[in-house]
């Protein structure tokens, strides 16, 4: 009986060393190998994702580029429409007698009616002065306190070239449609009076062509959003941080007009 315990515990302890091997040579030969290789295609899917993901971006950056660059540049040509027109400058710069006299000189000769009508990339067109003689009608309005005391304001007045503004606004009912808009001063050569344009874009009409199917963002000068997909985003700060020295950015110097 102790001679076959003996056996019996040297078999015992050379299957333990057996088994040992198996598994040293089953982490060798298929855990390791599968580990490195699943390494492998994880980091291999990551980098085709982010790939796709990147040039659809690239693609829709193009897009919206393209677009925007398309609505920005009508808009200055219909500023330089009403900002060199002549009658436009004879409205402003005159004097009447009464409100009236002002409503019946705008209905014969002003033009802005139809430039509206024609343009569905724009919200609105309004033309604030400081002619004391005018009335607030269609497209014109005396310039109020409030009105003086904007930024924008202030800095039209100042200088001749047009710029791009996130001007805060309301609604006839009050509700909050701050937008985008072109603001422009309009010399008054023969006149003492300051006049100043601004073109609103209008938010529906480049949300109908911008829509995508990713979320889409725009803001003015690092400032705050002007224009998201998300409508809870608007005046919030950017969601993600931006590296302008990024190659997925460039800056485009504005041309004066």
């Amino acid at each position: 009986m102790k001679v076959l315990r003996a056996i019996f515990r040297r078999l015992r302890r050379k299957n333990l060393k057996l088994r040992g091997q198996m598994y040293r040579m089953y982490i060798f030969a298929l855990i390791i190998p599968l580990t490195a290789i699943s390494v492998i295609l994880v980091y291999n899917a990551d980098e085709m994702l982010s790939e796709y993901y990147m040039e659809m971006l690239k693609g829709e950056n193009a897009r919206v580029k393209s677009l925007l660059s398309q609505i920005t540049t009508q808009v200055y040509g219909i500023s330089d429409e009403i900002c060199l027109d002549v009658v436009q400058k004879d409205i402003l710069s005159g004097k009447y007698e009464a409100s009236v006299d002002f409503v019946r000189e705008v209905n014969a000769k002003s033009e802005i009616d139809s430039i509206i009508y024609n343009y569905n990339q724009i919200g609105g067109i309004y033309i604030y002065t400081d002619n004391p003689t005018i009335a607030n009608y269609k497209q014109y309005n005396m310039v109020t306190a409030d009105i003086a005391g904007q930024d924008w304001y202030q800095r039209a007045v100042k200088q001749s070239a047009a710029f791009w503004a996130y001007i805060e606004g309301s609604n006839a009912f009050g509700i909050k449609n701050n937008t985008i808009a072109l603001v422009r001063r309009i010399l008054l050569p023969n006149s003492d009076y300051k006049a100043v344009l601004v073109i609103k874009l209008g938010s529906s009409y480049i949300r109908s062509r911008i829509d995508s199917n990713v979320e889409d963002v725009m803001s003015i000068d690092d400032g705050s959003v002007v224009y998201s997909s998300k409508s809870d985003w608007y005046d919030k700060e950017l969601p993600v941080d931006i590296d302008y020295e990024e190659r997925y950015y460039s800056n485009v110097d504005v041309v004066e007009v």
